[in-house]
């Protein structure tokens, strides 16, 4: 291509994009014409009410934001208000952890049977109001709770069938002596006579 058809060429171009341009913007107008039209046939605001619309959408957002901002503020109170109930929460729960873990302690010196740790736990009925675990009441709780469930501790042991052969046990006495003697892993009489 040459530089004189190079340069129609440009020239050409730019005579349909000012047509597209001008064709655009009488379109434009005459929508905007005729949806005036249909707004005036309605009742809605005339032009001239622009001003006036565009200052009562300003008044509305200043309200929406200032809205926006209470609703922002309101839930902040609730969640510090919620925060605060679960940081109770988690610090009561972590007390009763260290009591609970203070109490198997106590409770295992005091030879208490190592399933039953969690049924004295909560038998004893105890709830910390200190970060520190409170000793003196965890061990009264397991004091009491040595006489109300006796059976959670080990139990001092029991003379063995072995043990009161050696020496005998359970001895009725029916004058000159024993009347029932336990050996050979049985019991036997002596031959008295009840009295």
């Amino acid at each position: 291509m040459t530089d004189d058809e190079a340069t129609a060429w440009q020239a050409y171009q730019e005579e349909r994009r000012q047509r597209s341009e001008k064709r655009a913007a009488e379109e434009r107008e005459y929508h905007i014409r005729h949806s005036l039209e249909t707004l005036a046939k309605y009742g809605h605001p005339a032009p001239g009410d622009v001003e006036k619309l565009k200052a009562e959408h300003e008044a509305l957002k200043a309200a929406h934001q200032e809205a926006q901002a209470e609703l922002a503020a309101a839930r902040l109170v609730v969640d510090q208000d919620w925060q605060v109930e679960q940081i109770g929460e988690l610090t009561q729960g972590l007390r009763d952890r260290d009591a609970r873990d203070k109490f198997y302690e106590l409770a295992r010196e005091a030879k208490a049977n190592p399933r039953a740790l969690g049924m004295l736990w909560k038998l004893a009925e105890h709830t910390s109001e200190t970060d520190e675990p409170d000793v003196k009441a965890l061990q009264t709780a397991l004091e009491r709770l040595k006489d109300e469930a006796d059976y959670c501790f080990e139990q001092p042991e029991l003379a063995t069938p072995e043990a009161r052969e050696s020496k005998p046990a359970a001895i009725a006495s029916g004058g000159d002596g024993p009347r029932f003697v336990y050996s050979g892993g049985q019991w036997r009489s002596n031959g008295h006579a009840p009295p």
